[in-house]
C-alpha cells in the first residue's frame, strides 16, 4: 500500500513510500498523488521508497506502468525517478520497468539500498540522506519544506 507521498520543496524531489502488499493500483496512486500536487512542477525528481513493500506485480503490469510514465513524461519534463527496492522480485520487475522506458525523458534507476545511488539524482545530497529525513520525520531548513 502506498504509505505516503511527500515532496522536499527545497531540494525538487518526491518521496513515495509504499509497505506491504503494492499492485499496480498503488503505484498508479503514487504517481497520481505526485501530479496533482500544488506545488508539481516539470523538473522535480522523485524517490520510490520500497525497502517495506511486496511487490505484486506482473509483467503486464509493468508493461502497462512503462506505457503510463511514457505518457505522463511531457508533464515532467527532464528529470529523473529512483526506485530503492532491496528485494529479488521488485528489483528485478523494475529493471524491466527501466528497460521499457529507456528512451523516454524520464531517466529511471533502481537500486537495493538507497546508499548506492550516491547523488544520482543530482539534489546536492545524497538519496540515503533524503530517505534518512523523511523516515526521522525532518524538516530540514524550513518547516513547509517536506509535505
Amino acid at each position: 500500500m502506498l504509505d505516503a507521498v511527500r515532496l522536499d520543496t527545497v531540494r525538487g524531489v518526491y518521496i513515495a513510500q509504499y509497505s506491504g502488499r503494492v499492485d499496480l493500483a498503488d503505484i498508479r496512486n503514487g504517481y497520481s498523488q505526485m501530479a496533482k500536487h500544488p506545488e508539481f512542477r516539470s523538473g522535480l525528481c522523485a524517490i520510490c521508497d520500497l525497502r517495506s513493500a511486496e511487490l505484486d506485480l506482473s509483467a503486464e503490469d509493468i508493461r502497462t506502468l512503462a506505457a503510463m510514465v511514457r505518457t505522463v513524461a511531457p508533464q515532467w519534463g527532464r528529470t529523473k525517478w529512483l526506485a530503492v527496492a532491496d528485494s529479488d522480485v521488485a528489483f528485478g520487475l523494475l529493471r524491466m520497468f527501466i528497460a521499457l522506458t529507456d528512451n523516454c525523458s524520464i531517466s529511471t534507476m533502481v537500486v537495493r539500498h538507497a546508499e548506492e545511488a550516491g547523488d544520482w539524482l543530482e539534489l546536492g545530497v545524497a538519496a540515503v540522506d533524503v530517505l534518512v529525513a523523511v523516515d526521522a520525520g525532518e524538516r530540514n531548513s524550513s518547516p513547509e519544506a517536506i509535505k
